[in-house]
């Protein structure tokens, strides 16, 4: 049975086919919309079809239908098909042409296609955070609109959000306006916090049903929602080679350009994996604080490079320690404080400093 090469161009309202055969000649192309009847249309007379598509917004969606249509479906890495493939001249069906041409040949930049389970937990997971997000942003404004009467004088000095404090908001005497919009502010910051309370319920849900989440809360500074975050966005720390590769996912590696002699380095990429690399620089503080020989580890760098290198060097000792358990299934047991019924201590040693 000849073989079959499907390109899938993926856009929110239509998607451009373009399936080529072993010698890259084009057998069928067109546009068609999003729905699993028009993909059977346009695959009907062809049964050894191996699929190709970009990773990107709601990439998901086309792949599970697609998946359940083809032999196989890969997902490529946009940045590095760009930069394989540029073009002057660029269209839809000239991109789908090129996904089929580099799967056809086996020059596909591939990219990491998580399981069903980690897709699920990652909506709550990054659901989570947008509402952090948006909390934040509200107590902003509600702080903006107090500093403008610095007359005021709070019950509670330390945090403006506290149970006095919000009887003091919901009582003080402001401008109408001002009025008006603090009580809108609070009904919302209200409304919010109720969301992340019922998040936080789905994300301890997450953490009970799977018991190699605790090796990971026991490394200094993770809590259930950070070593949750990080277990399921990693999906399986053994596809990565080493932790290095690990570290390069997380985008905690710096820049590097080495040419002639002579080698620069400069801030992290900021390329991989955000979630991942918010949660180990977010552990940072928590870690050195309870752990004396990352905070030890941390002191040297700071001498030697600067704080905010510092911080993210401890970020990536972090990683490398994730790495380790996760790989192990293991506990980290910091000398101050071990925790109940111990496996066995992870050998810090073995981690690259």
């Amino acid at each position: 049975m000849s073989k079959h090469y499907l390109g899938v161009d993926y856009h929110k309202a239509f998607s451009v086919f373009c399936l080529k055969d072993e010698k890259g000649q084009v057998i069928r192309q067109r546009k068609i919309n999003n729905t699993i009847d028009e993909v059977e249309s346009f695959l009907e007379k062809y049964q050894n079809v191996s699929a190709v598509m970009e990773a990107g917004r709601n990439w998901q969606v086309r792949y599970d239908i697609l998946e359940q249509r083809t032999k196989s479906v890969k997902l490529a890495n946009p940045l590095m098909v760009k930069m394989i493939a540029q073009a002057k001249i660029k269209t839809d069906t000239i991109d789908a042409k090129v996904l089929a041409d580099l799967l056809r040949t086996n020059f596909l930049p591939t990219a990491h296609v998580p399981s069903i389970p980690a897709r699920e937990a990652r909506q709550i997971l990054r659901q989570k955070m947008h509402f952090t997000r948006i909390s934040t942003m509200i107590k902003n404004r509600i702080h903006h609109l107090i500093d403008k009467y610095p007359d005021l004088i709070r019950p509670c000095k330390t945090n403006l959000f506290g149970k006095k404090n919000l009887v003091w908001l919901d009582n003080i005497s402001i401008r109408e306006n001002d009025r008006l919009v603090l009580n809108q502010d609070l009904a919302l910051l209200k409304s919010v916090q109720e969301r992340i309370v019922q998040s936080d319920q789905l994300i301890k849900n997450l953490y009970t049903v799977n018991p190699e989440i605790k090796y990971l809360q026991s490394i200094p500074g993770l809590g259930i929602f950070l070593a949750t975050l990080i277990y399921y966005e990693t999906d399986g720390v053994g596809r990565f080679k080493d932790e290095k590769h690990f570290h390069s996912y997380c985008g905690l590696i710096p820049f590097l350009h080495s040419s002639g002699g002579k080698t620069y380095t400069g801030p992290i990429t900021n390329g991989g994996n955000k979630w991942l690399r918010f949660a180990f620089i977010e552990a940072v503080w928590p870690a050195i604080i309870n752990d004396s020989e990352l905070k030890d580890y941390h002191y040297r760098m700071k001498q030697k490079k600067g704080p905010n290198p510092a911080k993210v060097a401890t970020a990536r000792r972090l990683a490398a320690i994730a790495y380790k358990i996760m790989k192990e299934k293991r506990y980290y047991y910091r000398k101050t404080s071990l925790p109940s019924n111990p496996i066995g201590r992870l050998d810090f040693s073995l981690v690259s400093r």
